[in-house]
């Protein structure tokens, strides 16, 4: 019984460890435009590594026999891409293979290609968070009369009550101030209804 009760442990601790793999993994090819996963000891590796530094380009390079996880991360690239052997490059998120594949699309120029194009599908995009640009509902978001100055009918201003223009920037609060009609108003219009004109 206490065996059968740690097997979903062990997988649960492989399913945590291959996760945990799995993001960093997925970091360093998305965070490198050339990601090398090598051996130390490795002549394809060596020879794949010299021909990218004598190209001068730039990459980074992890030796498996001299990491931790360097057995879980081989083991994953191997589901990843189901290339088993190193070295296991990529390039701008494109998987180009070992040694020999590495050697050839540096020759014909496919590497650069790939290099200067569009991301490959190995490269990890953060999705975007949930939409909150804005806040309050739609009715607040929409509502600027608070900030945006409303124009006030002819006839409508009186000198008891003056309309308060919001204070803010730009040239057309100034010219909204400016362009306000004085408060004192001829009879003919505003007034009109109030005192009836003389007889």
């Amino acid at each position: 019984m206490g065996i059968g009760a740690s097997v979903p442990q062990q997988q649960q601790l492989q399913s945590t460890a291959m996760s945990k793999v799995s993001k960093l993994v997925s970091g360093l090819i998305t965070q490198n435009p050339v990601m090398v996963f090598s051996k130390s000891y490795c002549p394809y590796c060596t020879r794949a590594k010299s021909e990218l530094t004598k190209r001068k380009i730039a990459f980074k390079a992890v030796e498996l026999d001299n990491t931790k996880d360097g057995g879980d991360i081989q083991a994953y690239l191997q589901q990843l891409t189901t290339q088993r052997t190193v070295p296991n490059i990529f390039a701008n998120g494109h998987h180009i293979g070992g040694c020999d594949d590495t050697l050839d699309k540096l020759a014909s120029g496919k590497f650069q290609q790939l290099l200067a194009g569009k991301k490959g599908p190995f490269v990890v995009v953060e999705k975007p968070a949930p939409a909150k640009e804005e806040s309050g509902t739609e009715s607040e978001r929409t509502d600027t009369s608070a900030t945006t100055p409303v124009p006030q009918p002819e006839g409508k201003t009186s000198a008891a009550a003056p309309v308060a223009q919001p204070e803010g920037k730009g040239k057309a609060v100034a010219e909204s101030k400016t362009a306000t009609p004085p408060v004192e108003q001829s009879p003919a219009k505003g007034t009109a209804n109030v005192f009836p004109p003389a007889a």
